[in-house]
């Protein structure tokens, strides 16, 4: 994964990505966490559903809406 730095533009997702992004990060206002652990799980799931869009082809579901799909998406990125 490449770090970016501090301040840089957050990497653009198509539309369905960004929609679950803004979903995720309005959960995430509502939790006791920190302001910068907030904006470090976004960053994180930003960075997932980036890599998500950029394999979509590779798997046969929606991995959006497809649970194990994505269970399957998610071990594939962590390796």
């Amino acid at each position: 994964m490449t770090q970016r730095r501090p301040g840089a533009r957050p990497t653009r997702l198509p539309p369905a990505y960004d929609a679950v992004l803004g979903e995720y990060a309005a959960a995430l206002e509502r939790t006791p966490l920190s302001d910068g652990t907030r904006r470090t799980y976004r960053s994180r799931v930003r960075m997932f559903l980036s890599w998500l869009a950029d394999h979509a082809a590779t798997y046969s579901a929606d991995l959006l809406a497809d649970r194990q799909a994505r269970n399957g998406a998610a071990r594939d990125y962590r390796m």
